[in-house]
């Protein structure tokens, strides 16, 4: 590129960015993309010349290398221009080595005021506290003296300071701009303020505050729409176009009359005013009138106002001739590129407002990560996620120490590469799930040289993609060896005090058979309500000692089922005979409904036995004289509750029914229903929970349906196949 060309762009891009600050938070998007265009002409510049200076002539025209620089984008140059003059600069240099920090802490600096710039030593100084070494700015310090003659000062008239001037607007309009009586009046306050600007200025000066203040509107209308961006209809930026017209036309109009007052003729400086602003037909029109009323106004006559208005007009159509054809297709292409760059920067916008939305939600994604990711770092609990290849994907402090191995090492490798226990994470593959979606289970750990054991409980989630296919695993990982241990010397000590007492009731048991036989026909009433008080406690106390070994026996994983073929109905039958005569005692109705067709079942018939003794015992326990106990039984087919076709058996009694907060607790060890029972209706606590042992065992499920002084049904499912059985 050659020379004549790449300084106009190192202005033009230099200055776009410079407006650009002026209008967008230094981190926007369009701001961020300015600079860099800027950064890339000027590195491409200093590649081959490796230092560029521009400097001010005393006419006003920027040099380089003694050359002056002509532009077609004539108004870039004179901001360039009037940014010389803020600096009181004669000269700026840049050198290679110029970094883009460097460049946009000085674009900063521009923005500035003129007082704060020049405070202590100035814009050197600011330099030199931001590090800035690849700039240097020179500024005037003496004055100039124009053909040996005439001593002139570096500006005869104070030209408006265009940075200050629009820092002022824009404090002026940067709030209410939805707001339009407020607008109309910050407008009145802009107006206000070049009026006041141009007031003792020349011709010349009103003329320098009027394409300042033309730069302004012009940057002021592109604020508004950024910060508003509800103009679609155009009343905004009619509003800034006819305030605009109002105050300029004011002060250029006093500008044309100074100058006719002193040259009383139509001549070049009066010909560049309205070819700066009035070429347009439009502003042609509006301007003459008002002009002429202000020169009849100064005591102008009619020929001499004829006269004026026909130099003008003679004028502006000699220059509108000179317009070539080229000129013309240039305007043309310089409207297209202007509407492209408008499309160009409508679209910036629009992605900054995505860009933002994405900022956003992308700070709240990150702030939920490491939410999560301290909650996991500082879980008691260890956790493990594999994929479905049983890759290690993640896992937390607690995991490595529990398992012994560093997740460093460990990650995005295979289990059976670095947990020799590995069964125990259950790849997905290998999982297979219980009827109520339970996936937990204990594991037992040694150490490297098996010395100690340590007692692990798993609970595991299968992680599936949308079309449900298993995509990895989460596991939790809790040590329990502490409380297996424990619960190992409760049941030792339960079993052992168990066994301590079956031996002495065997014997008293027995004692009491030999003396009902003596005895028989020879014991008074009291005697014998004594002995039956007896004998019933006796029995009490050997089924607590049962209930006891039973529930030791399950907690030690000994406790075996003996399953076989037996008919279920027939089974409920004989069982209701027999505890028949039980309910008859407190006057209670017991029936069944059984099932229409003769049904076998692969089961443990002792111990379903036991199940459906200890529901009807309770049931008989807590339903009043005169109540209603009934056993149900009913084919049920799958579902999603239970996967597998099933003989629901169903206890169903019109008792004092159960609070329902206690429906799942009265299944666990030790735990009874809140609702206060008869006085003979105490229990263990024991029942319900071997009774749920039992019942899953058989690969089913129990439960209780109730509310208080409604009754209750305690149902639970055996499986109709043989899968569902199995030994603890």
């Amino acid at each position: 590129m050659a020379d004549n060309e790449i300084y106009p762009q190192i202005i033009n891009v230099l200055i776009t960015a410079l407006n650009k600050f002026f209008l967008y938070p230094a981190n926007h998007p369009i701001v961020r993309s300015t600079l860099s265009d800027a950064y890339a002409v000027l590195s491409k510049a200093l590649a081959l010349k490796k230092q560029l200076t521009f400097s001010l002539s005393g006419q006003d025209k920027i040099l380089v290398e003694g050359q002056a620089i002509t532009s077609s984008a004539q108004t870039l140059l004179e901001e360039f221009i009037a940014e010389f003059n803020k600096l009181q600069a004669e000269s700026i240099t840049f050198s290679e080595g110029l970094s883009v920090e460097e460049l946009e802490q000085f674009l900063t600096m521009m923005l500035l005021k003129s007082e704060d710039l020049k405070k202590g030593a100035g814009i050197s100084q600011l330099l030199s506290e931001k590090g800035i070494k690849h700039i240097k700015v020179n500024l005037f310090s003496y004055v100039k003296v124009e053909k040996g003659k005439e001593v002139v000062s570096r500006q005869k008239t104070k030209i408006i300071d265009t940075a200050d001037f629009m820092l002022k607007l824009k404090e002026i309009l940067k709030s209410n701009l939805d707001d339009g009586s407020q607008l109309d009046k910050n407008l009145e306050a802009v107006g206000n303020l070049l009026i006041q600007e141009a007031k003792d200025k020349d011709a010349k000066g009103k003329v320098e505050v009027a394409k300042s203040a033309d730069k302004a509107f012009s940057q002021l209308n592109k604020f508004a729409s950024v910060v508003q961006d509800k103009d679609k209809s155009g009343k905004l930026k009619a509003l800034f176009t006819d305030k605009e017209n109002r105050y300029l036309d004011a002060i250029l109009i006093e500008a044309i009359i100074l100058e006719y007052a002193q040259k009383k003729k139509w001549g070049p400086f009066l010909r560049d005013i309205f070819k700066r602003f009035y070429l347009k037909e439009d502003d042609t029109k509006r301007i003459i009138p008002k002009l002429k009323d202000r020169l009849l106004q100064n005591k102008i006559t009619e020929p001499e106002l004829n006269n004026f208005i026909l130099e003008m007009q003679n004028s502006l159509n000699e220059f509108q001739t000179k317009v070539t054809k080229t000129d013309k297709e240039e305007l043309i292409n310089l409207k297209d590129e202007n509407s492209r760059l408008r499309k160009e920067l409508e679209q910036l916008q629009n992605q900054s407002r995505d860009t933002d939305d994405l900022k956003k939600k992308n700070k709240e994604a990150i702030n939920e990560k490491e939410r999560v990711e301290n909650i996991i770092h500082h879980m008691a609990e260890g956790l493990v996620v594999v994929d479905k290849d049983g890759k290690i994907l993640l896992m937390n402090p607690a995991a490595e120490k529990l398992l012994n191995v560093n997740k460093e090492e460990a990650g995005g490798k295979l289990l059976r590469d670095n947990i020799r226990e590995e069964h125990l994470l259950m790849l997905p593959k290998e999982l297979k799930p219980d009827n109520e979606g339970n996936l937990t289970k204990e594991i037992e750990l040694f150490s490297p040289d098996e010395s100690t054991k340590r007692v692990l409980r798993t609970s595991s989630a299968v992680v599936e993609n949308q079309d449900g296919k298993a995509v990895g695993m989460v596991t939790v990982l809790n040590d329990i060896t502490r409380q297996k241990e424990i619960e190992k010397l409760k049941s030792s000590f339960v079993t052992n005090v168990s066994h301590e007492l079956r031996t002495p009731l065997i014997v008293i048991q027995q004692s009491l058979a030999i003396l009902g036989g003596e005895l028989k026909d020879k014991l008074n009433d009291t005697q014998e309500k004594f002995f039956t008080n007896a004998k019933n406690n006796l029995n009490r106390l050997r089924n607590l000692i049962n209930d006891l070994l039973d529930m030791a026996s399950i907690e030690a994983g000994k406790f075996k089922l003996k399953p076989d073929v037996f008919e279920i109905n027939e089974l409920v039958r004989t069982l209701a005979e027999f505890l028949n005569g039980w309910a008859r005692a407190k006057n209670i109705t017991l029936e069944t409904a059984p099932l229409p067709a003769k049904t076998e079942l692969f089961i443990d018939k002792d111990r379903i036995t036991q199940v459906i003794t200890n529901l009807v015992g309770n049931a008989i326990k807590f339903t009043p004289e005169g109540g209603k106990i009934s056993i149900v039984l009913k084919e049920r087919i799958a579902d999603d509750s239970f996967k597998n076709k099933a003989i629901e058996v169903s206890v169903i009694d019109t008792g004092m029914g159960i609070d329902k907060k206690d429906s799942e607790r009265i299944f666990n060890k030790f735990e009874q229903a809140s609702v206060a029972g008869p006085a003979n209706g105490s229990g263990t606590g024991l029942g319900l929970a071997i009774a749920k042992e039992i019942v899953q065992m058989h690969g089913g499920k129990i439960w209780v349906e109730s509310e208080v002084g409604q009754g209750s049904k305690f149902s639970f499912l055996l499986p109709l196949d043989k899968e569902g059985t199995k030994n603890g």
